[in-house]
């Protein structure tokens, strides 16, 4: 509704009906659109007339901020006019009347805080309900303010500036959340774009034959490189729980599994400073519950590595428990409480905080003094993280510490039970160490506490120890022992020497000792059996040592595995033509190289443009495609492959199976699923790591293999224009019967010669002198029973004959190499006269049908 005034004024500048501009010094932030919904027309004018009111006539505060140009009132009567004005633009503020006709107030309160658009937009309640119970419903529903009629307009107007600012407030603190995370994500590209070149070839170079001195160097760089990475993931993980943009997963997860793998990621740092990591789980815990297992243990290895860094000497101890109910918390009349979150602590016995640094602990990029990040480095957010994450997990952290003698991290979490789920227990009670009697020597008060409360509960009579004076003790007044567990590093005299002392006393004694990792061996003494178990000791392989040592039985020597290298007869069992697409020098150079390890030799393309000009020149059956590229860059040339996919009769190479793998240092939330929906197949984020890249070209050929294997029915096609200067095979007509297919297909044949006459003879030589070695090969299996040899021949010629478009030969090959894995070699044997008779029929067919090449 207008004022007389307004309708004296030009028509310029006015907005449409319905709609009110109020005056530039009204003291309100601008750009603001106001929606009140009021079926009372007074109320819209009476407001209107408050709102134009000046800072100085008491409205708003004279020193307001922002002065508007324009504020404009919108007036709606009833809900569903107020949401054909919310569907048609945005507002900053709605001004609600809870008593409208037909749908209430509280009715598109509801809808408004459910719906996505609308669901942050701010809402100030204008009513003349008195009732707490309505005041109450308004808040839980999440409106900002509630004023009530009849108002005062001085009040209402310094309200609805209060809100107005706090959105605009919010509103710019997202966009710079954004600014910050879209900053994040463009420097995380940059940097490791070098990175992959960085470490990707230092890894290369370790692979190869060096002086020690060289490896020594190799390595340094490649340390200092993962040492990089490691900085540039905490800042992604940072900005994703800054921004709330993080998800979380809701899956059952075993919680001392957790625990432990934390322990052992940090485990080579602890024996280097010879510190003790253990954890303790009260026993009246479930042993799995639901919740993000990978982000519960990031929080603890990050609070655990935290805690190792500024420990010199002592222990690291996790220990998770149910929180304790607060006292009077529990209500009878409101049925049993739900579970207690889960208390995690983790206890270092480092140098601890002053109590006026504790506040710097968790803000962001922040140490408690510069020379902590001068002596131990670190890029302050760790904690950071670990705070964010628990929160958005539903939980709290915080932090108690006293200077010298070490500090506790402590975070709550409400996880439930998993179902079906256990209560936690060390292991079963075991027969063969019931009634039998250890002394169990350890300097670390919690693992000496911990190792006799497990040895206790599997039915073994304890004595303990806190070092070799006191152990040498009781067995020097007359203490008998069927076994000793000792801490090789005991502070004094060492656990080995201990073990010899303590088999003066009692000869064959059997003695299991505790080893920092990467040192423990078993070790042979007196003919008797000295067993080592690597620390941090989880219970499982602690009991079933005492077992071992107990029974005399020695154990089985692990086979130590050589370092993995990548297979370079891949390219062999898995025939791929591979196209690189990245326009960054050093991304092709390691790309390339990590493929020709693999046994690849891969095209090149420097954007998406020349990918899709390879593409119209050559089939291909799988692209490893940057996303960031001039030109076109790698998530357009995706969509117009995919595009031209669906066209096979205009771009016959975009016909056959085609996977495409983003391989790009974007590694922010949501940009693996941004090239998915381009239509990609997969992502490997840079710096590529040469076992992803292994493990995903296996994986994807092995179906594009037999996807390419299968028999596909001819489809007429019209003949292609040629290329000028391109040579071109034409065939001679079949001579085979019209009722038996051709056993090759002869254009994938000639796509691999490349037009050229010369080429096609030569590979066609090579796969008839390989093929007929195989199948002497397969009979030589058959005939010394040896079903595995089979099996791995028949895959290797089926590849081969799939790559090279045999297509009669190949199911026959893929039935046989099943039949080998079966190990059913009667039908075998069975099987391979027809496949050599398919053989014989190939060969004759081509030797009967060659290409003629053509000069154009």
């Amino acid at each position: 509704m207008n004022s007389a005034d307004d309708r004296q004024k030009p028509a310029a500048g006015r907005q449409k009906t319905g709609d009110r501009i109020l005056p530039p010094d009204s003291g309100l932030l601008s750009p603001a659109r106001l929606l009140l919904v009021e079926d009372d027309a007074a109320i819209a004018v009476l407001l209107e007339a408050s709102l134009r009111q000046k800072p100085g006539d008491g409205i708003l505060p004279s020193d307001s901020c922002l002065l508007t140009p324009a504020l404009t009132l919108t007036h709606a009567r009833d809900a569903a006019a107020a949401l054909r004005e919310l569907a048609a633009r945005p507002f900053d503020l709605v001004l609600l009347d809870l008593g409208l006709p037909g749908p209430s107030g509280f009715d598109l309160l509801e809808k408004l805080k459910g719906g996505a658009q609308t669901r942050e937009l701010p809402v100030i309640v204008l009513t003349a309900s008195h009732r707490t119970e309505d005041k109450l419903r308004a808040f839980q529903l999440g409106v900002v303010d509630y004023v009530t009629k009849p108002f005062d307009s001085a009040e209402l107007g310094a309200r609805l500036h209060a809100a107005l600012r706090t959105e605009r407030r919010q509103s710019e603190a997202i966009k710079a959340t954004r600014a910050k995370s879209e900053f994040l994500a463009s420097m995380s590209h940059e940097i490791r774009t070098p990175m992959n070149g960085v470490i990707a070839i230092t890894g290369l170079l370790g692979n190869t034959d060096l002086t020690p001195d060289q490896r020594d160097y190799v390595d340094t760089i490649r340390t200092s490189g993962e040492s990089l990475l490691t900085i540039i993931n905490d800042l992604l993980n940072f900005s994703q729980v800054e921004s709330g943009r993080l998800e979380l997963e809701n899956q059952p997860l075993d919680l001392r599994t957790c625990a432990e793998e934390a322990l052992d990621l940090l485990a080579t740092k602890a024996a280097e400073k010879n510190l003790d990591l253990a954890c303790r789980l009260d026993e009246a815990l479930p042993a799995r519950v639901s919740g993000d297992v990978t982000r519960l243990r990031q929080i603890l290895v990050n609070l655990v590595g935290n805690a190792v860094k500024f420990t010199a000497k002592g222990e690291v101890v996790i220990h998770i428990r149910r929180q304790q109910p607060e006292t009077g918390s529990q209500n009878s009349d409101s049925g049993p409480p739900p579970p207690a979150p889960l208390h995690f602590s983790v206890r270092d016995t480092g140098i601890g905080i002053p109590p006026d640094r504790l506040d710097r602990l968790f803000r962001s990029f922040s140490q408690v003094d510069g020379s902590v990040a001068r002596q131990f480095g670190g890029t302050g957010l760790g904690l950071a993280i670990s705070k964010g994450l628990v929160e958005i997990m539903g939980g709290t952290m915080w932090v108690e510490s006293t200077p010298g003698e070490g500090s506790t991290f402590h975070f709550t979490l409400p996880l439930p039970a998993a179902p079906g789920s256990p209560q936690v227990h060390a292991t079963q009670p075991s027969p063969t160490l019931a009634g039998k009697r250890a002394l169990i020597v350890e300097d670390g008060q919690t693992s000496r506490e911990l190792l006799d409360q497990w040895s206790q509960q599997w039915g073994l009579k304890t004595s303990v120890a806190s070092n070799a004076t006191q152990a040498l003790e009781q067995a020097r007044k007359g203490g008998q022992f069927d076994l000793a567990i000792l801490d090789a590093a005991l502070t004094g005299m060492s656990g080995v020497v201990l073990a010899t002392e303590l088999r003066r006393q009692t000869p064959g004694l059997p003695i299991l000792l505790l080893n920092n990792i990467g040192q423990c061996r078993e070790v042979a003494a007196e003919g008797a059996l000295t067993l080592c178990l690597a620390k941090p000791v989880k219970p499982a392989a602690l009991q079933a040592t005492l077992v071992q040592a107990i029974s005399g039985t020695r154990p089985v020597a692990k086979k130590v595995q050589p370092p993995s290298r990548l297979d370079s007869a891949m390219a062999e069992r898995l025939p791929l033509r591979i196209l690189l697409a990245d326009d960054n020098i050093i991304n092709l150079k390691v790309a390339a190289r990590l493929l020709q390890q693999l046994g690849y030799k891969a095209d090149i393309a420097n954007n998406g443009l020349e990918a899709l000009l390879s593409l119209d020149q050559n089939p291909y059956d799988l692209i490893l495609m940057d996303v960031q590229m001039p030109e076109m860059d790698g998530l357009e040339a995706t969509r117009q492959i995919r595009a031209r996919q669906k066209q096979p009769e205009l771009h016959p190479n975009f016909a056959r199976p085609l996977v495409i793998v983003a391989m790009t240092a974007n590694a922010m939330h949501g940009d693996r699923e941004k090239c998915v929906a381009a239509g990609m197949d997969d992502y490997l984020p840079k710096p590529v790591r040469p076992e992803a890249l292994a493990e995903m070209l296996e994986r994807h050929g092995q179906k594009l293999v037999q996807r390419l294997a299968a028999p596909q029915a001819r489809r007429p096609a019209d003949p292609p224009e040629e290329a000028a200067g391109t040579p071109v095979l034409t065939l001679l007509p079949p001579a085979a019967p019209a009722n038996l297919p051709p056993p090759v297909d002869i254009e994938r044949l000639n796509d691999f010669a490349g037009g050229s006459l010369e080429v096609f003879n030569e590979l066609a030589a090579l796969y008839f002198k390989q093929t007929t070695e195989q199948i002497d090969a397969m009979r030589q299996a058959l005939h010394a029973g040896d079903p595995a040899r089979l099996a791995q021949v028949a895959h290797s010629c089926g590849g081969a004959s799939a790559t090279c478009g045999m297509t009669g030969i190949v199911p026959l090959l893929r039935q046989l190499e099943q039949l080998g894995d079966a190990g059913q070699l009667p039908a075998a044997s069975a099987l391979l006269p027809e496949i050599e008779r398919e053989f014989s029929r190939l060969k004759s067919y081509l030797e009967t049908h060659k290409p003629i090449a053509l000069a154009g």
